[in-house]
């Protein structure tokens, strides 16, 4: 039968029940697998193990939480080491066996998951990859299974995040801290950043009038908006008590309060932030539309190399044009918002790409909005040289930063490119 669409709250449940499962060790190589599988499932099953070339770590998911209980509380030691105030995290490494005879190997027919894998694209590899295609429409899908977040990097991710919430599960009730933006909702690349969103909602449970006996609270004293006061003891935490955080940098006066730092067991950069929920809906939004159309995906990694390789993306923050708005212009082409959804073309890769280009050479960015609900172009609401209507806040334009003179080369750049791949019939 069809298979069953697979909800986004399905598939963040399924990745956060996960990462309470596994735990990441460094080890000296990939051959160490054997060694490592050995000893931890004398006391636990384990359901898999991954490996990845930052310096050498295997990823170890357990069948159970219980699981992993076990194999800490039978396996897992500190160091010796008076300066350090010993913790307990889900990041540990692999020592070197007291017993010079003693060797494990793990049992015929179980091997690494993954060896090897990618945490980054490979350039060189995607070239040669690309150059072995027969068509565009084959080039544009190589493209996008190349550079894809893979499975090993949604799990690292994830357990980074369970890493943070565990930190502060005995601080605030109820603390939930949860991955959103490119790491799950499906147009995430391989090696971006990280961003986390920390929450503590009250549920309509905890505030059961019925009972009687109620916590005292904690009120924060000071003029500083409260959250801002615990988004400094957030990055104080981390730079204490998180291994792996490094460059810890607090930015309390942004919008939302957010805390940056790297963690360098998982090479990674990461943003923490509170409470912002706008960018959750939007992950599950942008990973929706991806799920329920197969071609949307590859288009937008085609679409976002495109933009990156003629200079009208920036890594840096500013004037330009950013992927987010990208993804929402190349999924306008693809197809309208599901209202229309019903009546999607069955046109090839190729043929989506081309209409994409045709559709914004032809486009008045002076006079009209872009939105993802309406089929046809809307009118400006405002003078902002570029207007893409954000889908869930239709008050509020994505592309505001953009300059007039960026939207001008963004003009140009599909038109140059329209031209030569869909050039005028000359008699």
């Amino acid at each position: 039968g069809p298979s069953k669409f697979v909800s986004f709250d399905e598939v963040v449940e399924r990745r956060r029940a996960e990462a309470k499962r596994s735990i990441v060790v460094q080890v000296n190589s990939e051959k160490s697998f054997g060694e490592l599988h050995g000893y931890c499932s004398k006391y636990a099953s384990i359901k898999g193990m991954h490996h990845y070339k930052n310096s050498h770590f295997i990823l170890i998911e357990f069948t159970t939480e219980e699981n992993l209980k076990d194999v800490i509380q039978a396996c897992s030691t500190h160091q010796k080491d008076i300066d350090v105030m010993a913790l307990q995290s889900p990041f540990l490494w692999f020592r070197a066996s007291p017993e010079k005879s003693h060797k494990y190997s793990p049992p015929d027919g179980v091997s690494l998951v993954a060896e090897n894998a990618d945490m980054v694209v490979n350039e060189d590899e995607l070239y040669e990859s690309l150059m072995n295609c027969n068509t565009v429409s084959e080039q544009i899908q190589m493209l996008y299974d190349k550079t894809v977040l893979n499975d090993l990097g949604v799990r690292i991710r994830y357990i980074v995040a369970r890493q943070v919430e565990s930190l502060f599960e005995s601080m605030y009730s109820n603390i939930a801290v949860r991955p959103f933006g490119s790491t799950v909702n499906g147009f995430g690349k391989l090696g971006c950043d990280l961003d986390l969103v920390l929450t503590n909602v009250v549920t309509e449970e905890m505030c059961d009038p019925s009972k009687r006996l109620v916590f005292q609270e904690k009120r924060c004293e000071g003029g500083l908006r409260p959250w801002a006061r615990h988004m400094e003891l957030v990055g104080a935490a981390l730079e204490l008590r998180a291994a792996g955080a490094g460059r810890v940098a607090r930015v309390p006066q942004a919008r939302v309060p957010i805390v940056q730092c790297t963690q360098q067991y998982a090479d990674l950069d990461v943003d923490l932030c509170y409470n912002n929920m706008s960018g959750v809906y939007m992950s599950e939004l942008l990973w929706q539309l991806g799920a329920l159309d197969p071609r949307v995906r590859p288009l937008v990694f085609t679409v976002r190399r495109w933009a990156q390789t003629v200079g009208l993306t920036n890594p840096h923050p500013g004037r330009w044009i950013t992927n987010f708005p990208l993804t929402l212009l190349a999924k306008r082409t693809s197809a309208p918002l599901p209202a229309e959804s019903h009546s999607q073309s069955d046109a090839d890769l190729e043929t989506t790409l081309l209409q994409f280009f045709e559709f914004y050479a032809q486009f008045d960015f002076h006079e009209k909005a872009i939105s993802l609900h309406e089929g046809a172009a809307v009118r400006k609401p405002n003078t902002h040289p570029l207007y893409i209507i954000n889908p869930l806040e239709p008050a509020l334009n994505v592309s505001k930063n953009v300059s007039y003179e960026e939207c001008e080369r963004l003009k140009v750049s599909h038109h140059t490119y329209n031209t030569y791949i869909n050039p005028p019939n000359v008699s």
